[in-house]
């Protein structure tokens, strides 16, 4: 109790303010309000990182550029995204089933980076455009 006598000293001439003063620097910071839609990150901002990710995770086998190596291409008029129909079922495929040897193993933050960087590699959409991964069912990958 010693210790925290000094907390109990008074700040100003009244010892009820400086309690009030200690109280109100303990309480809890009031909570951050979400940010306002359509401030979230774009696609290519995403792909700028999924770049990253593919080739630490992904280029062994796709290759550099997405060529294909032992796996299949996946950027290219030689990659067939299409045979996923959807963004959520390329997202799905991937994070479910790659890497090949450690399947499941990135965080599910790189699988959505990986996703969008093969999306904008295809041109399936625009660097500018909002992403939100809760629409990736929304974007169809027929060509």
């Amino acid at each position: 109790m010693k210790r925290l006598r000094w907390l109990l000293r008074p700040l100003s001439p009244s010892p009820s303010l400086s309690l009030a003063l200690l109280i109100g620097a303990c309480a809890p910071a009031a909570p951050v309000a979400p940010p306002p839609a359509g401030t979230g990150p774009t696609l290519g901002q995403l792909a700028d990182a999924g770049e990253k990710v593919f080739a630490r995770a992904c280029a062994s086998c796709h290759g550099e550029t997405g060529q294909g190596i032992t796996g299949p291409p996946v950027i290219g008029q030689n990659a067939h995204l299409e045979l996923f129909n959807t963004a959520q079922g390329l997202l799905d495929y991937v994070g479910g089933l790659m890497p090949l040897y450690t399947p499941g193993s990135l965080p599910k933050e790189e699988y959505v980076q990986i996703v969008a960087f093969l999306l904008l590699q295809n041109k399936y959409a625009a660097a500018g455009a909002a992403f939100d991964s809760n629409k990736l069912s929304q974007i169809s990958l027929a060509r």
